[in-house]
């Protein structure tokens, strides 16, 4: 009678869960940096789109009224601008951003505008920073 081996010994079984574990364990932090890279470039991206949704807004206004017209429209939707030289600085706080609008009068030529906007996650567990967007805009 010939006597045939079947199936793994224990001490087989117990050295593959070593290195398998070995292996996890070396595997898991790039799992781990993974996911967090992955939330942080979402949140990035979703703070770029709304900056750049804020400055087709503002470009919206400039093409139909005049800068005088714009600030009125952004002060109700916003905040009374704090002015600081030729610059108007509106915000407004949503429950998850921040919007920080800046509009330079004459900058960088006689009759034109620049407009720059910040937006902020205010929950941001990852310290992603903020988005900026930015245009020169030519008022009616």
């Amino acid at each position: 009678m010939i006597k045939t081996k079947l199936g793994f010994t224990f001490v087989e079984v117990i050295i593959a869960m070593a290195i398998f574990a070995i292996l996890v364990v070396g595997i898991f932090p790039a799992f781990l940096i993974g996911i967090k890279l992955n939330t942080v470039s979402q949140v990035s991206v979703e703070l770029s789109s709304k900056a750049q949704a804020t400055v087709e807004e503002i470009y919206g206004y400039s093409t139909t009224k005049t800068l005088a017209q714009t600030v009125t429209i952004l002060t109700t939707a916003y905040s009374t601008p704090v002015v600081s030289g030729s610059t108007k600085t509106f915000t407004k706080t949503t429950t998850d951003y921040t919007y920080t609008i800046a509009i330079t009068e004459d900058s960088p030529l006689y009759g034109m505008d620049k407009v720059i906007v910040n937006v902020a996650k205010i929950n941001n567990p990852y310290n992603v920073p903020a988005a900026q967007a930015e245009t020169i805009l030519l008022f009616k």
